[in-house]
């Protein structure tokens, strides 16, 4: 009797949402052509959820059918608080924009804010998705333009990655509308587009492999494309119906940095995935498990810990303002030491240059400026190779480790057997130079970005664990000495 009590008290709240629902939206029509009932859009994200991702939760159902009305109708919070509760109110505020900022804003922050919201906001924002990509490819706005369809399709892809592991059923019906979607749209061009090398698209029917830019384009439309998740692919025009996008849809920061390949060269593209499951293999909880932070975070980051004590910000200044370089100097030797990071060698060629007292004060005065100059980082890293090169210890090793070891958070060592090796199976464009240069730098630290990007499951905590991760896959593959 008591379950019964509780269905019929369920059933009797959704029915009020319902009609409380309909009449907010009672004078609202959808954009497509035949202005369909705006309520219609609610009841189907609320049915849905249902019938396709078995929702049972009431809570989730009804904040549904409620999910547009603070947004889009003159509903208060108070309202919906004094007829549903906190609760059911808590969910329909996560699942509302804010409309006081631009639509762009708001975009943006949908792709932000997805990973972090409740599951029952997420499902909602899920199945409304489905429902929106749906509209978009049967029944689009009447204004709506291919280009602005094609966006909104990526844009939905974006959100709804940080909505994945929430509903299996939900998430494989979204690709498989999305990826319907794509391709009725690349059948609607009434002309097939005139392709060019650089051009960034997408396969219709393999969503799977991402967005692509095309490295070689023959004069009969025969295509080599480098798609991001599976490498390079050869296509017929005719048989894959490509879709060309937009500078902004087909962004992406490998296909930014992707290195050039030459007419007919065979490459072999190492994706971050696959060299994940070479991390993975060796330690089954990733940056996490207790054996990697043992055997190789724990000991690096000690050098950090001591750099931030014997030659802080405070400490250094004083013994800066004491020429006291040649304790500078063995402090950051000593700092040198207690790392695995480099070579032996490294560490002797800079002690004898260091032995000399003239190279003591020109090697103190930069590393301060290098840690804690005002100008930029490009002059300040420009400088520290210069200071470097002048007692011949200029290699990439010592020009980035301070750096790193400083602010392990930001910076990259540059070990031009692990980042150049790593770079070359990804296809990252480097522009790698023996010579320690800012421009290459800057690439290194556009990789390493990408990499903790593609890495974000993984959530690794800063670039150390991304070096370390390269490391490691170097020496798996190489079979090399550890770096």
């Amino acid at each position: 009797m008591r379950k019964e009590t509780v269905i019929n008290h369920d059933m009797g709240l959704f029915l009020k949402a319902l009609r409380f629902a309909a009449d907010k939206h009672r004078d609202q029509r959808r954009k497509d052509k035949e202005a369909s009932p705006y309520i219609n859009h609610p009841i189907q994200v609320a049915d849905l959820l249902k019938q396709v991702g078995g929702v049972d939760d009431i809570i989730t159902l009804i904040g549904a059918l409620l999910h547009d009305t603070l947004e889009d109708t003159a509903t208060t919070p108070d309202e919906l608080r004094e007829l549903f509760g906190e609760e059911i109110l808590g969910v329909v505020q996560e699942v509302t924009d804010d409309k006081k900022l631009s639509k762009v804003q708001r975009k943006r922050l949908q792709i932000e804010h997805a990973p972090h919201k409740s599951t029952r906001a997420r499902l909602i924002k899920l199945a409304d998705k489905i429902c929106n990509v749906r509209d978009v490819q049967h029944s689009p706005p009447h204004n709506w333009s291919f280009q602005r369809r094609l966006e909104y399709l990526t844009w939905t892809e974006k959100v709804v990655a940080g909505l994945r592991g929430v509903n299996p059923a939900l998430e494989a019906m979204y690709d498989q509308i999305v990826a319907s979607a794509y391709y009725d749209l690349a059948h609607e061009q009434a002309l097939i587009p005139q392709f060019h090398e650089g051009d960034r698209v997408r396969h219709p029917k393999r969503p799977e492999w991402g967005i692509g830019k095309i490295v070689e384009c023959t004069f009969d439309q025969r295509l080599r494309v480098f798609f991001v998740s599976v490498g390079i692919k050869r296509l017929k025009l005719e048989n894959s119906s490509l879709l060309k996008l937009t500078p902004e849809a087909g962004a992406h920061p490998l296909l930014d940095h992707l290195r050039p390949i030459a007419i007919g060269e065979k490459v072999r593209y190492r994706g971050v995935s696959e060299l994940t499951e070479i991390l993975l293999s060796h330690f089954e909880e990733g940056f996490y498990a207790d054996d990697y932070i043992a055997q190789h975070r724990f000991p690096e980051l000690q050098a950090h810990h001591y750099l931030q004590g014997v030659l802080n910000h405070v400490v250094f200044t004083q013994l800066l303002q004491g020429e006291a370089y040649a304790e500078i100097s063995i402090r950051a030797l000593e700092v040198l030491s207690r790392t695995r990071l480099l070579k032996s060698e490294v560490y002797q060629h800079l002690a004898q240059a260091l032995a000399n007292p003239k190279n003591q004060a020109l090697f103190a005065k930069s590393l301060y400026e290098l840690l804690f100059g005002r100008d930029t980082e490009e002059h300040l890293f420009e400088q520290f190779a210069a200071c470097l090169a002048q007692f011949n210890a200029l290699n990439w090793q010592l020009a980035t480790y301070f750096l790193f070891v400083s602010a392990p958070h930001s910076a990259m060592l540059c070990n031009p057997r692990v980042v150049s090796t790593a770079a070359d199976w990804c296809l990252f464009e480097l522009h790698y130079d023996k010579k320690p240069n800012w421009h290459t730098y800057q690439q290194l630290l556009a990789f390493s970005q990408y990499l903790k990007q593609e890495l974000v499951d993984m959530q690794p905590r800063d670039m150390l664990d991304i070096y370390i991760f390269l490391a490691l896959v170097t020496n798996h593959l190489s079979n090399a000495p550890a770096a």
